[in-house]
């Protein structure tokens, strides 16, 4: 990741093409494949060349050793996020190569091995080249405008991203359409079959589709393997109950509770089902703790008032 890095980089200063916010690091990086390789052999000749030449180019190896520390703490070495690269990261460590570029045009318009239509065609080449760069400055900085754009570029440079599929349906399931929403979410889980955590946004937006038998699937999945993750199993609870099944949701709202005593959520809804189910005594003691809790929460005062003056059954 290190390697690829080093090479990304530079890459894309010189030849700005097929930007994207995200570069999602894939579900598996595997050194000995064209992508992680090629980039690998690549810096390590650069590398091994620029020692060879740093008595007669000294100035060569000086910026790619400046460039290489710079960039270090984001290159991989010590990862952090779902990025494998990111733009951002190059701002500063391609400031040496810029210098560097910049050093040898200013060589060549000086040298007298060069006539002067040949340091005329390195004048217009380099204004050519920045001017090409101004236009794609152009053309990218509406890419930035708002959220919903920049998941919609990044997906049309890789239509493999789970990361942007869960962000477009993050912005999707915000604005209230949900079919848009799962099917971000369905994709994201496509992509990602083994994490878990992508089925939770999967199972929510299912239940506020009014498909809650489809997100309580999702959200028993998620339970086989993490069987203490108190909100989903108050999601899941919340599943059940819009399907009618009150003592079931009762069960996993308390179960909720023990996992996490501090579960505002678990505990409310543990208090309201206890009441449909007519044992509102039962209720007051779970409410009583989630108003402690969330004290400025109206619901859980409205419903330990209807805990406190509803018949039992």
């Amino acid at each position: 990741m290190a390697l690829y890095s080093l090479v990304f980089y530079v890459w894309k200063t010189v030849l700005p093409l097929g930007l994207a916010p995200m570069y999602e690091l894939p579900a598996r990086v595997d050194p000995t494949s064209p992508r992680f390789l090629i980039p690998a052999i690549v810096a390590i000749g650069v590398t091994v060349a620029l020692i060879l030449v740093r008595r007669s180019w000294p100035a060569a190896l000086a910026a790619w050793l400046v460039y290489g520390l710079t960039v270090a703490p984001v290159s991989g070495i010590v990862h952090n996020g779902p990025q494998l690269v990111a733009d951002r990261y190059s701002y500063l460590a391609c400031l040496g190569i810029a210098v560097l570029v910049g050093a040898a045009v200013a060589a060549a318009i000086s040298s007298a091995a060069l006539t002067p239509a040949m340091r005329a065609a390195v004048v217009v080449a380099g204004f050519t080249w920045i001017g090409a760069l101004a236009i794609l400055t152009l053309q990218q900085i509406p890419v930035w405008r708002d959220a919903e754009t920049i998941w919609r570029r990044s997906l049309a440079v890789d239509p493999e991203c789970a990361f942007c599929y869960g962000q477009s349906g993050a912005l999707a399931g915000n604005r209230g359409d949900f079919v848009s929403a799962i099917a971000h979410f369905e994709r994201v889980v496509a992509l990602r079959p083994g994490n878990v955590h992508h089925r939770r946004n999967l199972g929510l937006a299912l239940l506020k589709a009014g498909r809650p038998a489809e997100a309580a699937a999702q959200f028993e999945q998620i339970l086989a393997k993490e069987p203490t993750d108190a909100g989903t199993r108050s999601r899941l609870g919340l599943a059940l109950a819009q399907q009618g099944k009150m003592a079931e949701a009762s069960r996993e709202f308390e179960r909720a509770s023990r996992d996490d005593p501090r579960h505002v959520g678990a505990l409310t809804n543990l208090g309201l089902s206890l009441i449909e189910l007519g044992r509102p005594a039962e209720a007051i003691p779970y409410l009583e703790k989630a108003a402690s809790l969330d004290p400025a929460s109206g619901i859980i005062r409205q419903a330990l008032a209807r805990a406190r003056t509803a018949p039992a059954r």
